[in-house]
């Protein structure tokens, strides 16, 4: 009864009778669907608290098996200002919770989850404290590819293993060697740019503010990872065309 249980929401959806639904990402038991009764009540407490993004305790009575559960109340609350004021910021959140969403099945072993949850807070994080996001946004979808089994090859050739390498495919799934990269009509990539990718798919969220000055723009990269996902992961990410639309607009600016 009354189970204190760790976790992150991912996405908030209206349900029936003035309650809402959360897909919560959990430290220990994976991802659990949670109906959180009056949210949606002007009287309600809790509205202000269950946003994506939060980080919480959830009180809840758990059973193993079972992924829909009754949210009795929150404790421990932590939400991230600039996840709500920055917009852009906001937005790279928004990828990196449907990213863990679509990754992390109900049903998934919670050990499989575990390594999401745990670089998800990190990154979350890191946005709040102010760095870069699209460097967040990298690292840590990277990581997520890692866990998921589908890390872009990035020690050599995707199609042959030929340690030098001129290009990279999201298709093949990595670097191709200049033969390969002329066979499937990949343009060749700057040296710099293809140590960068390697640099930003090894690191991992711990190493973040050791690599942050050694990495110049990295959307080119971040959009292999996002096509990577797409391709091979089946995950057509609707955040991602927000996060370009807002990046449209601060490029105006």
């Amino acid at each position: 009864m009354n189970d204190r249980i760790q976790g992150i929401i991912l996405k908030q959806s209206d349900y029936r009778d003035q309650a809402v639904l959360l897909r919560v990402l959990t430290r220990d038991h994976g991802k659990l669907s949670l109906i959180a009764q009056g949210a949606r009540k002007m009287t309600s407490r809790n509205a202000g608290r269950l946003q994506p993004y939060t980080q919480a305790v959830f009180l809840l009575d758990y059973r193993e098996g079972r992924t829909l559960f009754r949210l009795r109340s929150l404790q421990d609350v932590r939400q991230y200002e600039r996840l709500y004021t920055d917009l852009y910021c906001s937005a790279a959140a928004a990828v990196l919770c449907e990213a863990a969403d679509g990754l992390c099945a109900e049903e998934t072993d919670a050990v499989f989850c575990q390594p999401f949850y745990e670089d998800l807070s990190t990154a979350l994080e890191d946005l709040s404290q102010g760095f870069s996001a699209d460097l967040v946004l990298t690292v840590c979808l990277a990581q997520f590819l890692q866990y998921s089994g589908m890390a872009p090859a990035v020690d050599g050739c995707a199609v042959c293993g030929e340690s030098r390498v001129t290009a990279i495919s999201a298709r093949e799934g990595g670097f191709l060697c200049a033969r390969h990269a002329q066979e499937l009509q990949v343009p060749a990539r700057d040296p710099k740019r293809l140590h960068q990718f390697r640099l930003l798919n090894k690191a991992g969220m711990s190493r973040i503010s050791q690599i942050a000055p050694l990495v110049d723009d990295c959307r080119e990269d971040l959009a292999v990872l996002v096509e990577i996902l797409r391709t091979h992961g089946g995950l057509a990410m609707h955040s991602c065309t927000l996060l370009q639309q807002v990046a449209a607009i601060e490029e105006r600016h």
